[in-house]
């Protein structure tokens, strides 16, 4: 697997340091968002940089192969799973 992350700017005034954060693995994008403020859907996730690398440091094991409980998301699942969780939800 070929695992990438690209990083850019995002246009317009922003929140300091927060980027557009795309991760890119055997040749498609990991997230797919659809944008509330113009309904369009992006690859790309709006976070600090620094914590979307410790959410993933911390989660990855968890997210490439813990599979859903057969009961349904719980409260411990859920924050090693849902990308909102990043920089605490």
């Amino acid at each position: 697997m070929r695992l990438r992350i690209i990083v850019k700017d995002l246009d317009g005034p922003t929140v300091a340091d927060i980027r557009q954060v795309g991760i890119h693995a055997d040749g498609k994008f990991m997230a797919k968002l659809l944008r509330a403020s113009n309904n369009r859907k992006d690859a790309f996730l709006h976070a600090l940089p620094s914590q979307l690398a410790f959410w993933i440091l911390d989660n990855w094991w968890r997210v490439l192969h813990e599979p859903e409980p057969a009961g349904g998301v719980t409260a411990e699942w859920l924050p090693a799973h849902e990308m909102s969780s990043v920089e605490g939800g």
